[in-house]
């Protein structure tokens, strides 16, 4: 599976249990809410504006994504770049 269908799981948690993304750091979160597309724009971020958001790299960005799948247990990611 590659992180796009991470992402696509990881959509369908934040509808079925939108709770267990609280279970997320506050920086988690709003990065994967940014790269799903669920704020307030419905519009998906690339990693390089996530990064611009958090004043980091869009590779730090990416991690910050990769580890929030993790955490919600989507824990077999593989490394393809996905931007």
């Amino acid at each position: 599976m590659n992180i796009k269908e991470y992402l696509q799981k990881a959509e369908k948690i934040y509808h079925r249990k939108p709770s267990l993304f609280k279970t997320l750091s506050p920086q988690q979160e709003k990065a994967l809410r940014m790269r799903l597309g669920l704020g307030k724009t419905g519009i998906k971020c690339s990693y390089k504006d996530i990064g611009h958001h958090f004043a980091v790299s869009g590779q730090q960005a990416r991690n910050i994504v990769t580890d929030a799948l993790v955490h919600l247990g989507l824990n077999s990611l593989t490394d393809e770049e996905d931007s």
